[in-house]
């Protein structure tokens, strides 16, 4: 499942960035849903709107995987998983910056954002992408430590609502193209796949076994 994951992002992230730079495919929708945003913006929506995209902030965020790293790596005691995790919060955050600047695609216009202008690159969002990998983290490690099914639907679907809500966000405040925030989704997507991959990897590296095997007696 990983692996198959794994290709779908790279073929969505892809294609996503060929039509952000040929400004074709899905990119030909953005101006629409630009245009469009302001018309939909009340008073309630808005405080969401900035509660979700505080939450999903570059420092919220690595605030929240640091608490998640030591929770793992101190209350577990499994260091090596903590540090799987960090690799893939630091993985993220070096995917987000290269892409960004890769792309250097120019943000929505001044008139459609609400609050400040950001100067910096636009694809991905680093918001949606950055909530995606770190609330699926957190959504694996919960199906790994809890054994209830309420527990662990809820897990997935937090990180279901709560990635699609900052990526909702971002374009709700106009600081993000529809794609962009397309883009961290499916880029997040990519990296939980990969770390998925490295965790099983990794945990028969440590185990020495394969699943289904049978295990060899320990001498006495």
């Amino acid at each position: 499942m990983g692996s198959l994951l794994l290709i779908v992002s790279v073929v969505a992230t892809a294609q996503l960035i060929d039509g952000v730079l040929e400004h074709g495919d899905l990119s030909i929708f953005d101006p629409v849903v630009e245009r469009r945003v302001p018309g939909l913006r009340d008073s309630a929506l808005t405080v969401v709107a900035d509660l979700l995209t505080y939450l999903g902030s570059e420092l919220s965020i690595a605030v929240f995987a640091a608490v998640l790293v030591l929770w793992v790596g101190v209350q577990w005691r499994d260091r090596r998983l903590a540090s799987v995790l960090v690799a893939a919060m630091v993985a993220t955050a070096g995917l987000i910056v290269g892409v960004k600047h890769l792309v250097n695609r120019l943000r929505p216009e001044a008139w459609a954002t609400y609050g400040p202008p950001d100067g910096s690159p636009a694809f991905p969002s680093g918001h949606t992408l950055g909530t995606t990998v770190f609330l699926g983290l957190l959504a694996g490690v919960v199906i790994v430590r809890f054994r209830q099914r309420w527990v662990r639907v809820l897990a997935v679907g937090a990180w279901l609502i709560g990635s699609v809500g900052v990526g909702a966000s971002r374009v709700y405040l106009g600081y993000h193209w529809t794609t962009d925030v397309l883009a961290g989704l499916a880029m997040g997507i990519g990296v939980l796949a990969v770390t998925a991959i490295a965790v099983e990897a990794l945990r028969l590296r440590w185990t020495g076994w394969t699943p289904g095997a049978r295990r060899e007696p320990e001498p006495a």
